[in-house]
């Protein structure tokens, strides 16, 4: 379980446009979305960062399979459970980003219904080589 504190994984994200028009539309804002280069609005980052894998690599719940990157705990059911968002800067659409996530905690617990365990992610969005959004993502496994 220990070993896999301080597991990074790095995606890196063209930033492009069509996707926040795509989250402008789906959510009926007002005003032209999103282009080439403007701010996008807070999170907007939501949209970006995939990490596409094939179905053999995805777990039943359709996440990436447990023990690749995040540790396999031995519970079958993983969920959000909180977080905390953090912004320094603005994004803009159509520059590239990296976002680096790294697992900074894991606890387990004995819960009601039986054993639990959260992990804590930070996500760490960097644009232009500023860093921009900083996310603590709880997830509990139960």
């Amino acid at each position: 379980m220990t070993e896999a504190l301080g597991r990074t994984q790095i995606l890196r994200d063209a930033m492009d446009p069509v996707r926040a028009a795509a989250l402008h539309a789906m959510l009926g804002l007002d005003g032209p979305p999103p282009g080439h280069l403007a701010i996008l609005p807070p999170f907007f980052h939501q949209v970006y960062f995939w990490d596409p894998r094939p179905p053999a690599e995805l777990g039943r719940d359709g996440h990436p399979r447990v023990g690749a990157f995040l540790p396999d705990l031995g519970l079958p059911r993983r969920m959000w459970a909180g977080g905390e968002l953090a912004f320094f800067g603005p994004l803009r659409a159509g520059i590239p980003a990296e976002q680096t996530t790294t697992i900074e905690g894991i606890t387990r617990k004995q819960g009601r219904t039986g054993p639990l365990a959260f992990v804590t992610l930070r996500h760490d969005i960097v644009q232009a080589g500023v860093l921009r959004v900083s996310e603590r993502q709880d997830i509990v496994y139960r």
